[in-house]
C-alpha cells in the first residue's frame, strides 16, 4: 500500500514552504524571544 498527498494536500506545499522559509530568516530572534519569554517568572497568576 503507498501513500501520496490528495491535489488538497499538494495545494499546502507552497504555503508550508513559505513559512519554512519564514522561520529560517527568523530564527534567531524566535529564540531570543523564547529564551526570554522561559525565563520568565510564570508563577504569578494574574
Amino acid at each position: 500500500m503507498g501513500y501520496a498527498l490528495t491535489p488538497l494536500g499538494q495545494s499546502l506545499k507552497a504555503p508550508f514552504n513559505a513559512l519554512y522559509d519564514w522561520t529560517v530568516e527568523n530564527m534567531e530572534m524566535i529564540r531570543t524571544y523564547q529564551s526570554d519569554y522561559d525565563s520568565n517568572d510564570k508563577s504569578v497568576i494574574k
